[in-house]
């Protein structure tokens, strides 16, 4: 006689594939968003970075991203943008680079500025960001 499985157990076995299945895309979702949160303050560091060389052949800060173009690598200038629309970067004072959880707005991108003078200058994210998926606030990075 042949032994076969019967269809409750098929079925408790499907219910706990679907379990894990949610459970585990779940936690996926939250470790992605975690992962665009890591890249946003990467490539904030390396336009920060731009910033210092810049300074360090010109002896003055610029006062856009346009400046800053040449000294970044490519892949940063393709996951800036000009709005939270996703528009190609135009190197205006002001932009944006995707991100995990934005709290204070629906979107997903944060805004990063170029604040100060030709003399002293900086890059920061803007205060109107929110928190990032562990609860920090975007402006302390």
């Amino acid at each position: 006689m042949k032994k076969a499985f019967t269809l409750v157990e098929l079925v408790i076995v499907i219910a706990i594939i679907m379990i894990l299945t949610t459970v585990f895309s779940i936690k996926l979702s939250y470790q992605k968003r975690k992962a665009n949160d890591a890249s946003a303050i990467a490539f904030i560091g390396v336009w920060r970075s731009a910033n210092y060389l810049f300074y360090s052949d010109n002896e003055f800060y610029p006062l856009d991203f346009i400046t800053l173009k040449d000294k970044v690598d490519k892949t940063v200038v393709l996951n800036t943008f000009s709005d939270e629309n996703n528009s190609p970067f135009n190197g205006s004072s002001v932009q944006w680079l995707k991100a995990g959880t934005v709290t204070n707005r629906d979107d997903k991108m944060v805004s990063i500025v170029i604040t100060g003078t030709s003399l002293e200058s900086n890059i920061n994210f803007e205060v109107e960001n929110g928190n990032d998926t562990k609860g920090n606030a975007w402006i302390n990075y």
